[in-house]
């Protein structure tokens, strides 16, 4: 029992409710849903079949648990139908068959809309198209379901008695004609049956039972009846039930929950030791809880099973907040071109974390760097450094961001804004610097050549007034850099009067 609970007092009414129903289910046969009844043709839509499956297996692993009966469809001693299909509305599209199919069901109950067939009144077992191959399909439909059904959920009526009278009319002229027809009855999703008239409704078909009129049959004895035997009818999934369905964009919402699920299943272990925290603890929980958010009950919902989502939600978000990187500055400065990346990964989780780093826009700011591989962090709260190797090829100040991923490289939470100021140059740079100094050296060698040719030409007039201004100076940069230690530069400037003396 959780801490801090007590008992309720309804135990001993659940334990007498289980029990009456665990009896009933070894004398009759009961059809296994998915759990929660998920909405199977939007999930086979939106490409999660994996939801799909596990609703599947759960609702067989629920009922075989409670009903304490097997599972197995060969076993005798079960009596849970585990190979019919029901989905919601009687309606299938032929992927979501196929999918079915594959996850162990042989057969379907569908409703006349939801088929195609050349028969006017489809009845009883009928074989569909699937692929090159053919499904058994128990159509729930026949001319006097109506009349049943009215009896079953409205209770009975002031006619009563002449209409149960026609039924039992009706149902034995069949017998006695050899033109009896299967009949199919699939109450509703919902159902609430009205009690007289259900009790009324059984009570008929139990006398006629007892005369041989009726034959009860189980819906695998059904199916068998066509399988293997050409189709005669086709899937029909009209545009009105496709528009019911769960909301693409509510399904894909579902989708990034369920992958931030699994990247922490992926990231996070169990603590060493006999005591370390298990992760599936609350990993299990959070995946069980997007089971129903799948059900076709939630159908129309504005806001489907806002709660339990939002509850899952702040949780992960909770979990990815125990992993980050933790900045120990303001900034990094980087004296040579390869000098290391420090950063540091904090755990505060108790369970150990596998994670990576990426460094995110560093090739506009010139910067590479190396895959520090996966780091692992052992149980919270603990804090581990990483080097993260690196190479500049320009000087200057630039952002770039550290991305902490998952071990198969899903995003962790937010990106981390590091800002970079190197004084390093690459050897690109050295050598534009070098070249553009040798061609202004080129220039002034040049210029100073024509500007003593000229000296030579000059007249007397030039010659004095060169005297005049003997004494001033020019001044001309020749940009040579030169190194004088790390990240240092020296730029030589040459003096230079007008009559051409250095």
């Amino acid at each position: 029992r959780p801490k801090g609970t007590v008992a309720g007092r309804g135990s001993a009414l659940a334990a007498a409710f289980l029990d009456q129903l665990r009896t009933l289910a070894r004398t009759y046969d009961v059809l296994v849903l998915p759990y929660a009844d998920p909405d199977v043709v939007a999930l086979v839509r939106a490409g999660m079949t994996g939801d799909l499956a596990a609703a599947v297996y759960r609702g067989r692993a629920v009922a075989s648990r409670v009903l304490q009966l097997p599972t197995s469809t060969v076993d005798p001693a079960s009596t849970l139908i585990t190979s019919v299909a029901f989905p919601p509305g009687g309606l299938l599209d032929d992927a979501t068959l196929k999918e079915l199919r594959s996850l162990g069901y042989d057969s379907a109950v569908l409703s006349t809309t939801g088929i195609t067939t050349t028969s006017s009144s489809p009845l009883g077992a009928i074989p569909v198209a699937l692929g090159s191959h053919s499904m058994p399909a128990l159509v729930s439909d026949a001319s006097l379901v109506p009349d049943i059904g009215s009896f079953v959920y409205s209770g009975v009526p002031d006619d009563w008695a002449e209409r149960v009278g026609l039924l039992a009319a009706l149902l034995a002229q069949q017998h006695f004609d050899g033109t009896g027809s299967p009949m199919v009855l699939v109450p509703e999703r919902d159902w609430s049956p009205d009690r007289n008239g259900f009790e009324l409704i059984t009570s008929l078909l139990r006398t006629l039972g007892n005369a041989g009129v009726v034959t009860g049959s189980s819906l695998t004895e059904l199916a068998s009846t066509v399988a293997h035997t050409p189709a005669t009818a086709r899937l029909h999934y009209p545009s009105s039930a496709q528009r019911t369905e769960l909301s693409p964009g509510y399904l894909s919402s579902l989708q990034a929950i369920e992958r931030r699920i699994a990247v922490l299943g992926s990231a996070l272990a169990a603590g060493d030791g006999p005591e370390g925290a298990d992760p599936a603890d609350i990993l299990a929980p959070l995946q069980d809880a997007m089971l129903p958010a799948v059900s076709a009950t939630l159908r129309g919902a504005s806001d489907p099973d806002a709660l339990p989502l939002q509850t899952v939600t702040a949780t992960l978000d909770s979990l990815y907040n125990g992993v980050q990187i933790r900045r120990s500055g303001g900034s990094y400065t980087l004296a040579s071109s390869r000098a290391p990346l420090l950063l540091t990964v904090q755990n505060t989780l108790p369970y150990q974390v596998t994670v990576g780093i990426s460094i995110l826009g560093g090739g506009r700011a010139g910067l590479t760097t190396d895959d520090p591989g996966h780091i692992e962090v052992a149980a919270g709260p603990r804090t581990k450094p990483i080097k993260i190797p690196a190479e500049v090829s320009r000087s200057g100040t630039f952002t770039v961001f550290a991305q902490l991923r998952g071990p198969d490289g899903e995003t962790w939470g937010p990106p981390v804004p590091l800002i970079i100021a190197s004084r390093a140059y690459g050897v690109l740079t050295l050598v534009l610097m070098l070249v553009a100094g040798g061609v202004l050296l080129f220039l002034l060698s040049a210029d100073m050549v024509m500007q003593r040719d000229s000296g030579f030409r000059a007249t007397e007039k030039e010659r004095a007034d060169a005297e005049r201004t003997e004494n001033d100076i020019s001044i001309f940069p020749l940009a040579i850099p030169l190194r004088a230690g790390p990240g240092a530069m020296t730029t030589m400037v040459l003096l230079r009067g007008r009559a051409g003396d250095d």
